[in-house]
């Protein structure tokens, strides 16, 4: 689970980067807007996934027997 939330932290970096290059190009933050929710969204996602597997630790697994 860890690496879904490395995912999804690395999505957003992503986007954001893509935002911060768009609004430094002479975009503007009400035209970004809808995208930049969608980062918000992302990070929050992966804050909530972060919590829930902490919440929720996943058991080891162990060896079947042949």
């Amino acid at each position: 689970m860890e690496s879904a939330t490395v995912l999804i932290n690395g999505i957003a970096a992503r986007i954001q980067d893509a935002v911060n290059a768009a609004l430094a190009g002479g975009a503007t933050a009400a035209e970004l807007a809808p995208i930049q929710a969608e980062v918000d969204a992302l990070n929050a996602d992966s804050s909530a996934l972060a919590a829930a597997v902490a919440a929720n630790p996943v058991p080891p697994v162990t060896a079947r027997r042949p």
